[in-house]
């Protein structure tokens, strides 16, 4: 199993389900019995640190479909070494990676400019807890 290092992130207070949580934070508040953090866990999409910086230095200023519009829930360390299937960890949870990279837009100006995929195509990946 390998052992990745990632941030969920679950920011916010909640403030427009005060009115049922109380003072509980939005992610702890529980639905069907779940935490909504388990819910976000289940189905998960994940960024290499790599990716994600180079995705950050360069979404401004490129023209390719997905740069400014993908978001990953995780972001973790050597992720694009993962194959898929692979069983990951994260802070004592399990994480089965489903599916590695995403397709390309033959219609993206970043791949008809520099006629190479980005690497959303090797450096993201979605899976699912376990």
């Amino acid at each position: 199993m390998k052992s990745i290092r990632a941030i969920v992130p679950a920011a916010g207070k909640g403030s427009r389900l005060q009115k049922v949580s109380g003072d509980l934070p939005k992610a702890m508040f529980t639905v069907g019995n779940r935490p909504m953090l388990d819910y976000v866990l289940d189905n998960i999409s994940f960024i290499d640190k790599d990716v994600k910086e180079w995705l950050d230095e360069n979404k401004s200023n490129s023209k390719g479909l997905c740069l400014g519009r993908f978001h990953a829930d995780m972001v973790v360390e050597g992720l694009v070494d993962a194959v898929a299937r692979d069983i990951i960890e994260v802070d004592g949870k399990r994480y089965e990676i489903a599916k590695l990279g995403k397709k390309c837009f033959a219609e993206c100006e970043f791949l008809k400019e520099s006629g190479e995929k980005c690497p959303l195509a090797t450096g993201v990946g979605f899976g699912k807890s376990l």
